[in-house]
């Protein structure tokens, strides 16, 4: 490799002869205990890239290794990477180290078995202190997960401020507990999000720079606090004209956009934006306070505005908002923090604006560069041309390339850039450089971004250094193959879906075959032509299957069809007919469409398969439903097919429920698996301990008994969770009087060893109920009678039973005295025993406990047989030993089957997976690093895949795909699908979903 392959290109690059090959067999070395995260962060993202899986171990390192330096200095941009034997990559721990990794992992060819890495001497340092992207999040929506690529996306480049504007006119993004009606419906972020965002974009060395735009842009603050931050006009100001308050950009709708700087509770509420956003995200250095484009014109006649202007000494509206600036900056500074402004306000004035504000100049409009840098501004350049993306117009990465952070251009002729722009003398004043995406759309912003930042970074980095456009564009090209590759690591494998327009002409043929259906049916043949169903014609059906043609009914309606009318009769040419079929298994069902079409199916199931799978090849139009001739034999291989819900991390309204059973339904998955209690709150009702209940996180009776009731209409069964004794932390604090430990004696570091898992490592006692209780029992036994009563039709309660930090027990008096009486020898055997007792709780109501994995096979407390575990980590104990046992397990295998915020597998490495193989990515899995698979003779009950800690949307968003992916290979785990295929036939039938679903709407 004889040329330049990463972008910023280096200051010093030498490549010298041959390559060193690293392989499984080679490590991560690191010298310090706090390292181990950057080592494991490298070896995920060699992961990520299909590469091998490398051990992360401290100390020497060998021939082949991979060693990390990470240290601390004022040059946090200094990196430097080092390849001869072995690997060297120094750095500072919060920037350089990762510039060091992304340079590495530019050059490198990285397959499954191996890492080919030239040998090279490569160090560097940037020129530019700022390099940023600013995504507008408020104008359009942004679901979190496209974040996460945003955050990759300036790693990959060495962009180290990632600036999010949460607020605008359109829309307010971020959560406020104190005014719960100030965050956009469906279109804001929870506190959570926001907090996991930021420590993924710490990891790869990548600044939040928070926006609160303001005093201007304000639209949606004022529309939903006017009592708090809005202008109320006294009378006429007296005055003509004031034009001159007026942007040019905005003489129309944004008349009233701005909040008013004459009261004290806009101040106040301000002062508590700017405080929430301090916390959430600790570690950026800077607030932006927007302060551009103000319609200062309704301050002129605010009888606020004019009493607060005679009780401050301020002579008019312009010293006003530089007033505010002052205040907003002092606000900022509190919290040891500098402000970042838009340009917006003029070098001189009566009220003089600190020289700490940080300006952002970008159209050269309210003021020149110059006049800024004069008075001491520090500025960073954000030149509308070229660095703007915006919907119509766009510069290229060349153009980028041609300009310096010291020009400032502009299209518009009322910009003082306008036509031959401005060049400022070199400075170190201007401390960077910008790219600003507004109003843009995921996907197509993403394609534009792509080359721009990749240039900016170029450009930025070195500041003067010139450019070869032909070369850098060939290494660009190179890159860009790998970061969209990475992507897919990070949620944002999903296919798109085409839009949901339904064709007005049928479009079938037999070559399409199964893969019109997910999951593909066992057998499927097609005849010439189809059947129109109109509303002249009917849904017939057999007695007791009224429900069965309502949902049939409905769901064509919801899909843009006509009004089909129900009855009980025997069918005629043209309609469709719903009846049993013959056969026991609840999963069969059959379709044959000739001269009408006939459904058949197991009533609790089967008819609900035969429905979604008809919908899915049905075209549909608002006169008429076409389906083609054909016939369907179908039925699953795995009885077991399930979702489970985090209802706990995340509050989910009850809408949203509603969508998760359609999306079971359309795909056939036949259980839908709720996570109603965890440590952070109670959402299942209980009227005997209202305190229990989480406020507003909770469902009512009512709810659950309806959601139930849908759900059985639709074929789905839902299995109900209560997670103990771990993860009961709000349990605990809520009720000690019953299900609390109390100490009795102090303990010492040997008495809990090996009692935690790895992941609880920095839990608290309290996180666990106390099983050495009478009390606990009882209480446990009320919960489980209402949850059969709720579920009735649920042949399963799922009890949780995982991840149990048993330390308290060793030194609770209760438990003590219980293990004394009952003969139990230690903390581990009365978790066997609590397992054995929920179990008889669970069983007098005629059910099957499901647990998570949490036990050995071997233990003095035998756990019963009948016990299902769905095993997900292979920590404390193989699947193969709990099957050989004789306990049923259902594979809820982690990766690829797990989907949390900060990481899930793409659909097409579900499509690789099949039942009999667990993965995992964390070091403590026994399935780490190269999976389990058991024997085909060792049965598998089935699969679940568990969405945990995700919002609802973004949750469904990820589901998508994923779901039906996995619902392909539990319902046929010996037909193997090539993804390209797959992919065709998911985004017809995913489409249709979309008028489906109440979380779209």
């Amino acid at each position: 490799m004889s040329h330049n392959t990463v972008i910023p290109t280096p200051y010093v690059h030498r490549v010298m002869d041959g390559n060193i090959t690293v392989t499984s067999a080679n490590r991560i070395v690191y010298t310090k205990k706090d390292q181990k995260v950057l080592a494991s962060f490298l070896h995920q993202k060699i992961v990520d890239m299909g590469g091998p899986r490398l051990p992360v171990r401290c100390g020497i390192t060998k021939p082949g290794d991979i060693y990390l330096l990470a240290g601390s200095s004022k040059q946090r941009d200094r990196y430097a990477v080092h390849v001869d034997d072995r690997v060297k990559l120094a750095g500072h721990k919060d920037g350089g180290i990762q510039w060091a990794m992304v340079s590495l992992l530019q050059q490198a060819v990285i397959s499954s078995d191996a890492i080919t890495i030239p040998k090279m001497s490569l160090s560097d340092e940037s020129q530019s202190p700022y390099r940023g992207l600013m995504v507008d999040l408020a104008s359009f929506w942004h679901p979190i997960e496209s974040l996460y690529d945003m955050v990759l996306l300036c790693w990959w480049y060495k962009i180290n401020n990632l600036h999010l504007h949460f607020t605008d006119d359109k829309s307010w993004t971020l959560p406020n507990a104190k005014y719960p009606n100030l965050p956009t419906p469906d279109r804001h972020y929870t506190a959570r999000q926001l907090q996991t965002l930021n420590k993924l974009a710490q990891m790869h060395g990548v600044t939040i720079v928070p926006e609160v735009d303001m005093p201007g842009h304000c639209l949606a603050l004022v529309s939903a606090l006017p009592e708090v931050v809005g202008n109320e006009q006294a009378s006429s100001s007296g005055e003509a004209g004031h034009d001159e308050l007026i942007h040019p950009g905005m003489t129309g709708k944004e008349a009233d956009s701005a909040i008013c700087p004459g009261r004290e509770s806009t101040y106040e509420f301000l002062g508590s934006v700017i405080s929430d956003v301090c916390e959430l995200f600790p570690d950026s250095p800077y607030i932006h306070i927007g302060a551009d484009e103000v319609n200062k014109k309704p301050w002129t006649s605010c009888k606020h505005c004019h009493e607060y202007m005679k009780q401050h000494s301020i002579p008019d509206a312009e010293e006003l908002y530089r007033h505010f600036i002052v205040r907003m900056n002092d606000c900022v500074r509190e919290h040891g923090k500098q402000t970042i402004v838009w340009e917006g306000f003029k070098a001189e004035g009566s009220i003089p604006i600190p020289q700490d504000v940080i300006v952002m100049e970008f159209e050269n409009h309210y003021e020149l560069p110059g006049p800024l840098l004069d008075k001491g501004y520090q500025l960073i350049n954000t030149s509308w041309q070229p660095l703007y993306i915006v919907p119509t117009a766009s510069w290229s990465a060349e153009h980028i390339l041609g300009w310096n952070i010291w020009r400032w251009e502009h299209w518009w002729d009322q910009s003082q850039a306008f036509p031959n722009g401005i060049e400022v003398p070199q400075t170190k004043q201007v401390i960077g450089a910008q790219v600003c995406s507004w109003g843009m759309e995921s996907q197509a912003e993403m394609d534009a971004l792509l080359p721009r930042v990749a240039a900016l970074a170029e450009r930025t980095w070195h500041n003067t250094r010139p450019v070869s456009i032909d070369d850098w564009t060939a290494c660009w090209e190179q890159q860009n193959t790998r970061i969209k590759g990475l992507f897919g690591s990070l949620n944002q494998d999903v296919p798109k879906a085409k839009p949901p327009v339904i064709p007005t002409k049928p479009v079938m043929s037999p070559s399409m075959a199964s893969l019109d259906v997910i999951p593909s049916p066992k057998s499927i043949s097609y005849l010439p032509g189809n059947i129109t169903v109109t509303a002249d014609n009917y849904i017939t059906y057999q007695t007791g299957l009224r429900n069965q043609a309502l949902l049939l009914q409905k769901t064509i309606r919801q899909l843009g069809g006509p009004l089909i009318k129900c009855r009980d009769y025997r069918p005629s040419e043209g309609d469709i007919n719903i009846r049993r079929s013959r056969s026991q298994r609840q999963d069969q069902y059959d379709i044959d469409v000739n001269q009408y079409a006939a459904i058949s199916g197991h009533p609790d199931t089967g008819v609900a398969w035969a429905i979604a799978s008809l919908l899915q090849v049905a075209t549909i139009t608002a006169d008429a439903v076409e389906i083609p001739r054909m016939k369907i034999s179908d039925g699953s291989d795995h009885a077991f097919r399930s979702l489970m819900v985090d209802l706990v991390s995340t509050w989910h309204p009850i809408e949203s429920l509603y969508d998760y059973v359609q999306l079971c339904w359309w795909y056939k998955v036949r259980y839908l698996h709720l996570h109603f209690t965890d440590d952070a709150c109670w959402t299942l009702p209980n009227s005997r301990y209202p305190e229990l209940l989480t406020p507003d996180k909770h469902y009512t009776e009512r709810q659950i008994t309806e959601l139930n009731l849908y759900a059985q209409q639709h074929g789905v069964t839902i299995i109900p969770e209560v997670d103990v004794p771990g993860h009961s932390k709000l349990l605990a604090q809520t009720l000690p009087r019953l299900v609390g430990n109390e100490e009795s004696l102090e303990l010492s570091g040997g008495d809990t060893e090996g009692l935690l898992h790895p992941g609880l490592a920095n839990t608290t006692p309290a996180c666990t109920i106390c099983p050495g209780r009478e009390s606990t029992y009882e209480f446990l036994s009320e919960v489980v009678d209402d949850l059969c009563r709720w579920f009735p039709n649920s042949p399963y309660i799922h009890i949780g039973g995982d991840e149990v930090n048993k330390v308290p027990w060793t030194n609770c008096r209760h438990c003590q005295n219980y293990m004394k009486q009952h003969g139990l020898p230690n903390v581990e055997e009365l978790y066997r025993h609590f397992i054995v007792r929920m179990n008889e709780l669970v069983v007098k109501h005629g059910k099957q406990s499901i647990v998570w994995e949490g036990f050995k096979v071997d233990g003095l407390v035998e756990i019963p047989r009948d016990i299902i575990v769905m095993e997900y980590e292979c920590y404390y104990e193989l699947p193969g030993n709990l099957i050989e046992a004789g306990y049923q397990v259902v594979n809820t295998s982690w990766q690829p089957n797990y989907i949390v915020p900060t990481k899930s597998w793409p659909a097409s490495q579900i499509l690789k997976w099949h039942v009999r193989r667990w993965e995992h990515f964390l070091e403590h899995s026994l399935a780490t690093p190269n999976g389990v698979d058991i024997d085909k003779t060792l049965p598998v009950l089935g699969a679940g895949m568990c969405s945990w800690g995700m919002e609802p949307l973004a949750g469904m968003q990820a589901l998508r795909s994923r779901l039906p992916a996995l619902a392909q290979r539990a319902w046929r785990p010996s037909k193997p699908v090539t993804y390209k295929e797959w992919e065709k036939s998911w985004a017809l039938v995913d489409s249709r979903l979309d008028r489906l679903l109440n979380v779209l709407r």
